[in-house]
């Protein structure tokens, strides 16, 4: 047991979850089977939290151990239910996180969790000291695309609501501008961040707008930098053979203009940030845009 060896710290809707379901595919890695652990951005929470907290990683546990019980002896083993149930029901601490990673020979263990972008620098520290050699893998996209499409995904679920032609104005707003939501996009300052402990060959930053256009090769690369068979026949189906765009993070629709303004101006001076750190097509694009339609 021990911490991963590896770690695809976001961001939302930048394909996050089309990467997990292909590194899981892949034989010389082990992801744990629910994505998002949440450990190392959340405080522990008591019993009761675990067996009834309403936050959506506590709930994902608990499913995944209902599900594993389920599926007993019918393609889930007495192992699959042990780590459901370590997984869900035991006290989260450090050595209860070594312990979701299964020590497997000849394989990588990682996890993949948006959240972790924005850790402090505190906690960045510490996971440093633990796993000096840990990798760490970020997709990025437009900021205000990004921001769009996860307001999207949250009016569609939240309780009561119909998406967001049915929200009010001042919801969305309100939601789009909230300090998580910022936060989880100022890419140049999370970057900032975990290259002060982690020198730059150890982070793997990738763009979303190489993973629509080519997500073959993106995953190549990714599989490059993580030191594993990166050959055709290591290859998933899935991961042969992209379903385009669609198949990563999926399109939200346009942005309309009153809030493509209001995100420009939520989001354009992290832009000039991220586009001095990080200077190529992708950055200056979204730069560009961003000012176009702050100025607008």
């Amino acid at each position: 047991m021990g911490f991963p060896d590896f770690l695809c710290i976001g961001a939302r809707k930048s394909g996050t979850t089309w990467l997990h379901m292909n590194l899981t595919q892949h034989p010389q890695i082990w992801l744990p089977p629910v994505k998002e652990v949440h450990y190392l951005d959340h405080r522990p929470v008591g019993l009761f939290g675990r067996l009834f907290g309403r936050a959506y990683y506590l709930r994902n546990a608990r499913l995944h151990l209902r599900e594993t019980a389920g599926k007993l002896g019918k393609g889930a083993t007495s192992d699959d239910l042990r780590w459901a149930a370590n997984y869900c029901l035991r006290r989260r601490s450090d050595d209860w996180y070594s312990s979701i990673f299964p020590e497997l020979e000849g394989r990588l263990k990682g996890e993949v969790c948006p959240g972790y972008a924005r850790l402090s620098p505190e906690r960045i520290a510490s996971l440093a000291q633990i796993k000096p050699q840990l990798k760490v893998i970020y997709l990025i996209r437009d900021p205000l695309e990004c921001a769009w499409s996860g307001a999207a995904s949250h009016f569609a679920k939240k309780k009561g609501a119909r998406g967001l032609k049915n929200s009010r104005d001042e919801d969305i707003e309100r939601y789009l501008a909230r300090e998580n939501s910022v936060n989880h996009l100022r890419y140049a300052r999370n970057l900032t961040n975990w290259k002060r402990h982690f020198p730059d060959e150890q982070i793997l930053t990738i763009f979303y707008d190489d993973l629509k256009s080519d997500s073959a090769s993106v995953f190549r690369r990714v599989l490059d930098f993580l030191g594993v068979d990166a050959t055709q026949d290591s290859l998933s189906e899935d991961a042969k053979h992209m379903r385009g765009s669609s198949s990563v993070a999926g399109r939200r629709g346009e942005i309309p203009e009153r809030y493509r303004h209001f995100l420009a101006q939520l989001h354009t001076d992290s832009l000039v940030d991220l586009n001095d750190m990080l200077p190529n097509e992708h950055t200056a694009q979204w730069l560009d845009a961003a000012r176009q339609a702050r100025n607008a």
